[in-house]
């Protein structure tokens, strides 16, 4: 069975917010899926998690995966997370990262380190750009400022490029590389006119299909596999992979 998705970084997710995510990525698979399921909209936290007291896992639970993490409601996170850790758990903490958040949650999860990973999602290198898709989420500046902060703070730290709002995303690996100890995950944006209609984004609906009509180019997505063969720790979402699998049996 193919794996794609979340299940390529991560066994389980677990969420401690339901509805909308404040950060409004135009783009968000849990909104579109909040409106197309006729899901509650309001941004809140599930009762059902406050003071649960986890059990130990197995293998990587992704944190979180509907939501993101922002200074608002940072006490609830940490409170969160250290009860998760304690029985020993591991998790994977994706996000797009305000450096506040993560010089705090670097505090707070000192003594879980080796318990937690960071990876950051960083679509693009322009903060203008990611301003147009995800328009309440950090600027380039503060998420490279984040990633530097766990990065000095001994943690774990790797990169999502996904979904790549770039047309070439090696100014970005330029950039933050320094402070990646882990893999950088890239990937295409997936069903995003579909989404974008459901989050009612109509009026940008235009500028999307050309960045998803360049991305369903076989030989430009090739030329960014060509491009980044360099590095070693780089990975490829299953969006992605799927071309370099079917370029290869062409070959």
């Amino acid at each position: 069975m193919k794996i794609t998705g979340t299940k390529e970084w991560a066994s389980k997710t677990i969420n401690l917010f339901t509805g909308d995510c404040p950060n409004g990525c135009i783009y968000c698979y849990a909104a579109a899926n909040n409106h197309r399921f006729k899901l509650p909209r309001e941004f809140r936290v599930k009762d059902s998690m406050l003071g649960v007291k986890f059990k130990k896992r197995e293998g990587i639970t992704m944190y979180p995966s509907t939501h993101d993490i922002r200074p608002e409601h940072i006490d609830l996170h940490v409170d969160f997370l250290k009860r998760f850790l304690e029985p020993g758990n591991k998790v994977l903490i994706v996000t797009k990262p305000f450096p506040e958040c993560i010089e705090r949650l670097c505090k707070e999860l000192m003594p879980y380190r080796e318990q937690v990973e960071f990876r950051f999602t960083v679509g693009s290198g322009n903060s203008e750009t990611l301003k147009y898709y995800e328009p309440f989420a950090p600027s380039f500046t503060q998420r490279a400022q984040a990633i530097e902060i766990a990065y000095n703070a001994g943690f774990k730290t790797s990169l999502s490029i996904e979904p790549m709002l770039d047309i070439i995303p090696y100014l970005i690996i330029l950039h933050l590389y320094p402070f990646i100890s882990g893999e950088i995950w890239i990937g295409k944006m997936n069903n995003a006119v579909v989404r974008i209609s459901s989050n009612g984004h109509r009026d940008k609906i235009e500028i999307v299909k050309s960045l998803v009509e360049w991305q369903a180019s076989d030989s430009n997505i090739m030329g960014i596999v060509n491009n980044l063969s360099q590095y070693d720790n780089v990975r490829w979402k299953d969006s992605i992979a799927e071309v370099i699998n079917r370029n290869k049996k062409e070959e």
